[in-house]
């Protein structure tokens, strides 16, 4: 089982219909953790698309990609943030 398809277990546990994701910076990881995002809001789209999806990212080291892989129409949740100084 993936660390998303544990996020959505625990959010339909508690019955939440609104949700944050939230990270810290990921610079370990070539995209920054973007992939980590689209894989939680695909999990409880595909699962619930009542549930309402808010996302707080870093600046994903101002990777384009990285942040278009968010964003693009078919991933964009509701509300987006991006954490940056």
């Amino acid at each position: 089982m993936q660390i998303w398809q544990l996020f959505y277990i625990l959010v339909k546990k508690l019955n939440l219909k609104y949700v944050v994701i939230t990270t810290v910076t990921r610079d370990d990881l070539d995209d920054g953790g973007a992939e980590h995002f689209v894989n939680v809001i695909n999990e409880i789209r595909d699962t619930d698309k009542d549930i309402k999806v808010e996302v707080l990212i870093s600046d994903l080291n101002g990777d384009k990609e990285a942040i278009l892989k968010i964003i693009k129409p078919a991933i964009i949740p509701p509300i987006a943030g991006i954490n940056a100084i």
